[in-house]
């Protein structure tokens, strides 16, 4: 890597996220990380990050962060989409076009609710077709990647689970299996990766946010291949 890197990171890579990785990929192997420089810098940051992009996982990690109960630390101070393969790697230009025009439909939830919307657009979908890797392959990576390029502003991201905490595994199809593990490999020095409410299964995350109107009218369920 020809940029500084955190030290945190840098050590958590060659020490432990390599190795998961290689095992996760079919035919990975183990292979040496280096960076120009590391840094031990802490930005200081005070907003707390979330993804919204309105399906049901993200719903309830936002709605449960913004409860009274939740300590003001913690709570959703900027909602985060990304254009990192979740809008389909296949056809590059549609998929953004499908970003940009998501992007349009958030605003107006983000506007009722009063938190200002990050939207990052990416071309690592240009890079992952090159090596063959898939979205669900690399998806806690690549979420976590927006995240970190926002560090300066972001001192927690809160990251919505997607399997139960007691289901880990490693999977050559879907890195999600191994959240619980992987995510806090993940920090730097100045922002904390949380996994969001790996306690409750889809099921139940469905039943809380249909407590919610806003849900009747925002929630979007969506997949692209």
């Amino acid at each position: 890597v020809n940029a500084p890197v955190s030290s945190r990171l840098m050590y958590n890579v060659r020490h432990s996220i390599v190795y998961m990785v290689a095992r996760m990929l079919p035919g990975g192997k183990v292979v040496d990380v280096s960076a120009s420089e590391t840094v031990n810098i802490d930005f200081n940051a005070k907003g707390v990050g979330c993804g919204c992009s309105l399906g049901v996982d993200s719903f309830c990690s936002l709605l449960r962060h913004t409860e009274s109960s939740v300590p003001q630390e913690y709570r959703v101070t900027h909602l985060v989409l990304g254009n990192v393969g979740h809008f389909g790697e296949n056809k590059l230009k549609n998929a953004e076009a499908d970003f940009r025009r998501n992007v349009e439909e958030i605003k107006p939830f983000a506007s009722e609710i009063g938190l200002p919307l990050l939207a990052v657009n990416s071309n690592i979908g240009d890079v992952s077709l090159d090596y063959n890797v898939g979205l669900l392959q690399s998806f806690v990576q690549r979420t976590i990647a927006i995240a970190l390029a926002l560090q300066k502003l972001l001192g927690k991201y809160i990251f919505a689970s997607s399997y139960v905490f007691d289901k880990v595994y490693y999977s050559t199809d879907d890195v999600s299996h191994a959240e619980t593990v992987l995510l806090p490999l993940l920090n730097t020095e100045s922002t904390e990766m949380i996994l969001s409410d790996a306690v409750w299964s889809r099921v139940r995350k469905t039943e809380y946010i249909s407590r919610f109107a806003l849900t009747w009218r925002y929630l979007d369920v969506f997949w692209a291949a």
